[in-house]
């Protein structure tokens, strides 16, 4: 579903980027998904590394547009009179 990309110089973490490898729905798929992100300097004798969790919420968007069995409808109403 996401794939990270990095962004290093000197094995120094520039940036980083989220993307997603494909479609997520509101109403057929998850509405969070929370992706952990881990780092570390692989360092001998003692390694250090930290995790960071990020949360996508998916939102909902009108992607389903009404659809109408006709074209074209008429309606008549009779007047009240009071």
């Amino acid at each position: 579903m996401f794939s990270v990309t990095l962004l290093c110089h000197d094995y120094t973490l520039l940036s980083f980027q989220i993307r997603l490898t494909g479609e997520l729905d509101y109403e057929l798929g998850r509405r969070l998904y929370h992706i952990p992100v881990r780092a570390s300097d692989r360092g001998a004798p003692y390694r250090r590394e930290t995790e960071k969790i990020f949360t996508i919420a998916v939102e909902n968007v009108n992607d389903m547009k009404p659809m109408f069995e006709y074209d074209e409808c008429s309606v008549s109403m009779a007047k009240v009179s009071r």
